[in-house]
């Protein structure tokens, strides 16, 4: 019979082994190209099916050969959290979740014996202790032996000394099988519920009762051998997570996502990406880029990257039902967060504007303050006042481009700007001119035609700092101002060419 048993544990063992090497060929190879596959269809139903159906099969597989089926379902958990799309499956099955651990705990609280946890109420809580102390010790080591500071090991011990769901699992299973008996499965069921009814308070003190144990001195001299243990990469990394306060969202990574990103980079500013596309993530997380596989409706999505705690989310997409809906998200995650929305059409503007976005730019109008910009820059309208007028037409949101009457002018009529005055390029031609070779003072282009010279141009050098003794050669460019017939009397002597306004 003892032969029987170690064959058993034997084939057992054998059997967990090749579990295990499965479990990590699939979380690193196989189910992560499929759902790089599966992600590439953008096709949202399919990668609900798809999730769903791999921790069936996990499930199912370990349940074929001699495993429990609670076992496998953990196991498919840790096979779709080693991949990126772990987020995007997370938010897709947590309607599922709330309504899977609804049955769960009802199961449970049916096996609960409430009667019997108030007779044995002492030792409820003695056990419930214990269990803190024990688990809460297991934790917060792994913690620091990973090498994590002394505060987050001790808030990640507190936050898991309660006994969770899969020892329920454990535990039923060893009373249907006579390892437990009623009245230990009683006392285990009782410490599990009085722990997790516990957890939450604790975690909302997590801070104060993390430096509350650190204020010890038995524990800051069991603390030292870690110190000179830990290793300063993860230091830095943990620094890094906490640098992320403050930092930007940008959400799509098409042209203008890549564009502010690469202008937060310049500027060294913190930000992290949300996107869609499969192939998209892939590429730009081998160069280096913090960017997640996600759709950012989903308020999971967006936790991953701490909308809560960011400055700037910028939603660069060009789906208007899905823009909106981020937005209201986004809004509801935080008040202080500043939203800006890059849209197509203007006539989306007032709904995302309701919804909570903080800057709308609609792309047909910026293209249009874009064109009369560089026009009015070539009509010689002050810089200021440019800028001034298109800031105004945005600050307005674009009234004036859209037909109603704006409040934004400039300071006095454009043709009164600068009137009766023109600037031309004129090329001196070899033979055809007067002045090659003479300076400006000796060529007198001022007093002949009454027109200024603004700049030379010579080869690929522009010459802007201009005196009386600066030659003028063949092929020269002169850049000249002036009355538009005297300009154009001036190139009829120098040059063979026409004017180039300017």
């Amino acid at each position: 019979e003892s032969d029987n048993v170690a064959l058993s544990l034997g084939l057992m063992a054998i059997k967990g082994i090749v579990v295990v090497g499965v479990v990590i060929l699939s979380a690193k190879k196989i189910f992560p190209y499929i759902l790089y596959q599966i992600a590439k269809t953008k096709s949202q139903e399919l990668m609900i099916l798809s999730t769903v159906g791999i921790c069936f099969a996990v499930a199912y597989g370990t349940s074929s050969l001699g495993l429990s089926l609670g076992l496998g379902a953990f196991l498919a958990g840790l096979i779709i959290s080693e991949s990126e799309y772990s987020h995007q499956a997370t938010s897709n099955i947590l309607p599922f979740r709330e309504l899977f651990i609804s049955f769960f705990f009802v199961s449970i609280g049916i096996l609960f014996d409430g009667s019997f946890m108030l007779n044995q109420l002492h030792w409820v809580l003695l056990l419930t202790v214990g269990t803190f102390i024990l688990k809460g010790s297991i934790a917060a080591f792994a913690a620091r032996i990973l090498g994590f500071p002394l505060r987050t090991a001790l808030m990640a011990g507190i936050s898991l000394f309660q006994v969770g769901e899969f020892s329920l699992l454990l535990s039923k299973t060893g009373l249907d099988f006579g390892l437990l008996n009623e009245e230990l499965y009683q006392f285990f069921l009782s410490v599990s519920i009085l722990s997790m009814a516990i957890t939450p308070f604790a975690i909302r003190y997590l801070d104060r009762i993390a430096f509350t144990i650190m204020s010890f001195r038995v524990i800051r001299k069991m603390n030292r051998p870690f110190d000179r243990l830990n290793p300063a990469s993860r230091h830095e990394q943990v620094q890094d997570l906490d640098k992320l306060d403050d930092h930007l969202i940008i959400i799509g990574f098409g042209l203008n996502g890549k564009n502010l990103a690469r202008a937060a980079r310049h500027a060294q500013i913190l930000y992290e990406i949300i996107e869609m596309n499969a192939e998209t993530v892939k590429m730009e997380k081998e160069n280096g880029e913090p960017i997640h596989y996600g759709d950012a409706t989903s308020p999971h999505v967006l936790h991953t990257v701490h909308a809560e705690r960011a400055r700037v989310a910028v939603v660069a997409i060009s789906d208007p039902s899905a823009t909106k809906r981020i937005v209201s998200s986004l809004r509801s995650m935080s008040k202080s967060l500043f939203v800006i929305v890059r849209t197509r059409f203007v006539n989306e503007m007032e709904d995302i504007y309701k919804l909570g976005a903080n800057a709308v730019i609609p792309e047909e109008f910026e293209t249009s303050v874009e064109i009369f910009t560089r026009v009015l820059h070539k009509y010689l309208i002050p810089g200021n006042e440019i800028r001034r007028f298109a800031q105004g037409i945005r600050d307005d949101n674009y009234e004036m481009l859209r037909g109603f009457p704006a409040r934004t002018t400039f300071s006095e009529p454009l043709e009164n700007t600068i009137p009766d005055l023109n600037i031309i390029s004129v090329k001196v031609e070899k033979g055809r001119s007067e002045i090659v070779g003479k300076s400006l003072n000796e060529s007198q282009i001022r007093q002949k035609y009454d027109v200024n010279v603004l700049a030379i141009k010579r080869g690929m050098d522009t010459i802007t700092e201009l005196n009386g003794q600066t030659i003028i050669s063949c092929e020269d460019i002169l850049y000249l101002a002036g009355h538009p017939k005297k300009l154009q009397r001036v190139c009829e002597h120098i040059s063979l060419e026409s004017m180039e306004k300017e």
